[in-house]
This record gives structure tokens, sequence and C-alpha cells, in this order.
């Protein structure tokens, strides 16, 4: 649970109304973000992560210093919870502050639609976690029917900064911190979306086991008449 301080904690809101409570959860892993070279993310997962923080435009003027904070590694303590994440970030002044973000969670039907669509596309693990499937499947996860990736407003922003914006730059390098651990971690990301990878691979092999049971039932049309045989061979 983050602490707040009447005085000082800012509660970003602009995304939608912030939960009471911050969920906890067993399977949670914690993070430091180490950043190398001069990209961000470069893998499937961070990017497009990344990708959705960046079309929030409204918070453009915001997104320069907040990659700086997570560059020269001031996002520490980032964990990664079902629907929620939690990270410590220095301030200018090392002072730490604490952001909590949280998510609105999918909902059962979302659930149903995307474990099938991933059954449909998905024939592996390696193949999920590296983003090696199709443009249309890719474009079904960040805006389909049921997008995987959340939308502005459900996301909701808390850090304990003295800063009233919208979006802060401690909450903007968490954001950015989130895709980092994704780059490297890409089962995280269905971790907090409350999915489990156990789930959608069971899917996907019961779906491809059923299709190859059947084919393997269906009688072959290519025989040979024993007349034929005969006629080719003599008696046997």
């Amino acid at each position: 649970m983050v602490h707040r301080n009447t005085h000082t904690t800012n509660t970003h809101n602009e995304f939608g109304k912030i939960p009471d409570k911050t969920p906890t959860n067993k399977q949670s892993e914690v993070y430091t973000i180490a950043i190398t070279g001069n990209k961000i993310t470069r893998n499937w997962w961070g990017m497009a992560w990344q990708n959705k923080i960046l079309s929030y435009s409204d918070y453009a003027n915001r997104l320069p210093r907040a990659r700086s904070y997570v560059r020269t590694g001031k996002v520490q303590e980032l964990t990664v919870m079902p629907n929620c994440v939690t990270a410590k970030v220095k301030g200018s002044h090392e002072h730490s502050y604490n952001v909590t973000i949280t998510i609105d969670p999918l909902s059962k039907e979302a659930k149903s639609q995307l474990i099938s669509l991933f059954t449909e596309h998905i024939s592996s693990m390696h193949e999920l976690l590296t983003g090696a499937f199709p443009k249309s499947f890719a474009d079904e996860l960040l805006g389909g029917a049921h997008p995987l990736f959340p939308t502005d407003t459900e996301l909701h922003l808390q850090c304990t900064c003295p800063d009233w914006a919208c979006l802060c730059k401690h909450v903007g390098a968490v954001l950015y911190g989130i895709g980092v651990v994704f780059d490297s971690n890409p089962s995280m990301f269905f971790t907090l979306r409350d999915l489990k990878l156990s789930n959608l691979m069971q899917s996907t092999i019961d779906e491809h086991l059923d299709f190859y049971l059947e084919k393997a039932a269906l009688k072959s049309t290519r025989h040979i008449d024993e007349n034929a045989i005969t006629s080719i061979f003599g008696e046997l």
C-alpha cells in the first residue's frame, strides 16, 4: 500500500478514479530499471507499451523529463502485480517518491475473446513472447474489440510528489520503466493484465491437438481395390 501524506501526496486522477486500495499478489516481481544503449525498448512487447504511452499526446511535454529519469536509474523497486504496478522514484534532490499505477481489470468476456484470439493465431510460447506474429494479430491486440493494452481512461496514476500535474515526471518514468520490464521479460505483461500464460498456451495446445486428432481419425480415400492389387502383384 502506498503511503499517502495529505500535505504532499499528489493524486493524478485525470485518467479516472483512483481505487482506494492497492492490489496485492504473491506472484509479483520486483525490478530495478537499468538501460543500456540509445533505445529504451527493443522488443515487440516493450515497444508496443512505449508507443501506447506516446499516444497519450496530452502529456507529451512531461515525457522528455520522464525519459531522463528512467535512463539515469531513478526508477527502483518497480513491482509488477495483476492490474497494478508500484515503484519508488528518486527525485532531483535524492528524495524518493512512491508511485502507484493501477489498471482496470479485463472483463471475463474480454479475457475469453482474447484467449480465442491467441488460440487462433499463436502456435508456440516463443512466437508469443518474441512478438513473431502477423500484423493483423498485433493490430487486434492494440486496438481490436477487446484490446489487450489499456486505454488512457483505464489507467489510474498516483504519486506522493508535490507536483499536481496529471502526469508527473515520476509517474512517466515508471510508465517507461514498465516497458523496459516487458522488453526483458514479456511474460510480465500477462501478469499485469492478470492473464495466465499457462491458460493461454493450454488453450492453444488443446486446439491444435484436437485438429490433429480429427485429421488422424479421417479415413483415407486413397485406397487400392483388391482386384487391382491382384492384377498388379498376382495372387498373394
